[in-house]
């Protein structure tokens, strides 16, 4: 079973770092509050390549990564977001505001990529947050339960 994790945080390791795009937070920034932190996921998918991952709002996701269903519990802390798999591997943002700018800061990686706190800012994530569940039927078709 601890191969099978390794397997699936491979996975979100390559799906997650090939959209990622540096940046540094503008000095303007505001952190987003907690209700505007969970606004951006309760409901939505995030939406990859060859991966989506629907945010219910009951703080379960679900969804498929390279053909693998991945499920999980998500939260929110302040302007933090996690989010937990189903074999412990978890992944946060920090979000911020910049007037109608919304930037994001990976900050615990599930890979253990170091995290570059001038630099890795990203306002292209909420790009990859759509609307609806576009997820859940990847899961069942990914062989998830």
């Amino acid at each position: 079973m601890r191969n099978h994790g390794v397997t699936i945080s491979g996975l979100l390791l390559v799906i997650l770092t090939s959209v990622a795009q540096a940046e540094q937070l503008p000095a303007g920034a505001k952190p987003l509050s907690s209700k505007e932190t969970e606004a951006l996921y309760s409901g939505n998918t995030k939406v990859f390549p060859k991966s989506s991952f629907y945010y219910a709002p009951d703080h379960t996701f679900r969804g498929a990564a390279l053909g693998k269903p991945v499920s999980g519990k998500w939260s929110v802390n302040a302007n933090q977001f996690c989010m937990q798999n189903n074999i412990g591997a978890k992944d946060c943002w920090k979000w911020w505001s910049d007037g109608s700018t919304k930037i994001a800061l990976w900050v615990v990686r599930s890979y253990g990529n170091k995290l570059d706190e001038k630099n890795d800012y990203s306002s292209d994530e909420i790009n990859h947050l759509q609307p609806g569940d576009h997820g859940t039927e990847l899961y069942k078709q990914a062989g998830g339960q």
